[in-house]
Formats: structure tokens, C-alpha cells, sequence
């Protein structure tokens, strides 16, 4: 049976304990790329790469991306968020994502402490880190992962730190007093942090360029704007990135807003709600009405897939 946990940067939640052993590693050293102080992560996309080191050790063999872009979405609390896309195929093979959810290091911060262990150095404040993680239970044992993603700008564009972590580890006991209860697998962030990475790879991004406002939706551009809404966010600051980047929505309809296009023999659908279904609880000064609500991630539907009709019925098709 396989089992999986992914990961959001901020989860520094235990979900299961168990000694690590420490693996031998291939991976190359990791440092950080000098860049005046403060220098921003900007935004943007480059076709200008240039790959070092490896992460096949782990059993993550797809090929290096050709295309690299980097998304801003709307702030959650005092952190910047981003999504990085990587063109044309998912790099991570543990779970075949096509993207990364991203969010700032402020020094001090918890995210950005955790981020230290798990790339092996502090990275700058003005960074992005992004983690996914699960695990495997393979007989007797199991597959535990960790795979962590770090952008760091540069005067033109980023260094991309990816680190990988993988141990065969015993199931943990639910009662540790008690070495004949239930057993499971479990993630520990800390511990696998602490085990030497199978692998490390570094990308050079050069020569990125804004990305494009205006001009016609195209499924490229639509798929392109995912993780730029979530939920709970501001509603007016993402609307405002939103329609910047993929000007106004194709339809909307009450709370709903909705981009499609067509792309080639597929339909590629986005839709955001405005309004957050219940109060904020602790916080009466947010007015869930202007919070962003439900969000369906940017998808290419084809024939027979929920919203692929509905999809085409929107471009006219």
C-alpha cells in the first residue's frame, strides 16, 4: 500500500518518529550566490539555464528542465508567496509535480530555520523555499523522502538549490512505551533533515524577463497562474494579479470567476470565488466577504473530464 504526506513550507508538524541512518552522499556543496545585500526575487521567466550536479541517486531521473518560471502571488501574513514552474516535464518523480508553492524566509522565522537544516546553509532573506515530503511503506519498512526547493536571486536572475533526502527506516510504534502496538510510517522533518542528501542540484537562471501582461489568454499563460490564488487571501490583491497577468476573467458568474481557453484539443479552465464561506474566527477585523474562497487550480480538461463542457462552452467552442 502506498501512503503519502505532502508538504506545505510552513508544516513543521511530527506526523511519525524513527532513528535515520545517515546516507552516503553524492550530492555536491551548496553555497550561496553573491548578490548586494537585499537584492529582490524578482518574478519572471528564463530559457536561459545552465544545470549542475545530479539527483538520480535518489531516483529522481527526469530530465532538467528548459523553461523556468517564477509566479508572485498575494501575501499570507508577513510572507511573500511564489509558485516556480519548470517546462517541459515535472521534475520531482516522487509525485510528478509540475510546480512548487514557494514562500519568503524572514530571518528569525520558523520556515526560515527549517529551510536552513534541510539545504544545509542559511539561505538570504529575500529568498523563497518550498518542500515536499512523504513516505512509503515498503514491507516491514519505510521509504521516507524529503525533497526541498530553494530560489535565490542574483543580479539576473536566480541560483535553484533542489535537495533531496531519502532513508529506509523502521515503522514507528503508536505507543513507544509499548513495542506491540500498531505500527506506521511517518515523516519527521527534523530527524530526515539530519540524514546526508542522495542528491543536489544546482540551476543557473539568467536573463529573466517580467512576465507578460496583456496580449491573449493562452492555455500556456492559464496553467502559468497557478498558486497566484489562495484561499483566505486578499480578494483585491489577487484580482489585481490575476487580471494583470491574464486580463479579465472569461465569465463571472456571483461569487465566481472563471478563465478559459482553449489549447489545441484541450480546454485549460481556472476558477476563483470571491467571499471565505465563514468568519475568521480570533480575528473580527477581517471581513470574509473580501477573502479570497475556494480556488480550482488552472488544469487542462480533455473530452470527458469534469468542467472540459463547460470549459468549451465558455470559449465558444
Amino acid at each position: 500500500m502506498h501512503l503519502s504526506a505532502a508538504l506545505v513550507p510552513l508544516a513543521l508538524l511530527i506526523l511519525g518518529c524513527g532513528f535515520l541512518p545517515s546516507l552516503p552522499s553524492g550530492a555536491s556543496k551548496s553555497s550561496a550566490p553573491v548578490v548586494p545585500a537585499g537584492t529582490p526575487l524578482a518574478a519572471g521567466v528564463s530559457t536561459q539555464i545552465k544545470v549542475s550536479g545530479s539527483l538520480d541517486a535518489c531516483g529522481l531521473t527526469a530530465p532538467a528542465p528548459t523553461t523556468m518560471e517564477l509566479t508572485a502571488g498575494p501575501k499570507n501574513g508577513p510572507f511573500d508567496t511564489y509558485t516556480l514552474h519548470q517546462d517541459p516535464v515535472a521534475w520531482a518523480d516522487w509525485d510528478r509535480r509540475p510546480a512548487m508553492d514557494m514562500m519568503s524566509l524572514p530571518a528569525g522565522s520558523g520556515i526560515a530555520k527549517m529551510a536552513s537544516a534541510e539545504v544545509g546553509r542559511a539561505p538570504a532573506p529575500t529568498s523563497a523555499y518550498g518542500v515536499a515530503g512523504g513516505y512509503e511503506e515498503a514491507g516491514e519498512a519505510c521509504d521516507v523522502h524529503l525533497y526541498g526547493v530553494l530560489v535565490e536571486p542574483t543580479t539576473d536572475g536566480w541560483q535553484v538549490t533542489e535537495v533531496a533526502r531519502r532513508a529506509t527506516v523502521p515503522p514507528t510504534p503508536f505507543d513507544e512505551s509499548d513495542p506491540n502496538s500498531n505500527k506506521a510510517c511517518g515523516l519527521d522533518r527534523e530527524k530526515l533533515a539530519e540524514v546526508e542528501p542522495c542528491g543536489m542540484r544546482i540551476t543557473m537562471v539568467t536573463g529573466v524577463t517580467a512576465p507578460t501582461s496583456g496580449g491573449p489568454l493562452t492555455g500556456r499563460k492559464l496553467l502559468g497562474a497557478a498558486g497566484m490564488a489562495r484561499g483566505m487571501a486578499s480578494w483585491s490583491e489577487t484580482e489585481t494579479l490575476l487580471v494583470a497577468r491574464l486580463g479579465p476573467a472569461t465569465r463571472v458568474e456571483g461569487a465566481h470567476h472563471t478563465w478559459a481557453v482553449r489549447d489545441g484539443e484541450t480546454c485549460v479552465w481556472f476558477d476563483v470565488e470571491k467571499g471565505w464561506p465563514a468568519p475568521i474566527l480570533g480575528d473580527g477585523s477581517l471581513d470574509p466577504a473580501q477573502l479570497v474562497g475556494t480556488v480550482v487550480e488552472p488544469y487542462a480538461a480533455v473530452d470527458g473530464a469534469p468542467y472540459y463542457t463547460e470549459c468549451m462552452a465558455l470559449t465558444g467552442s
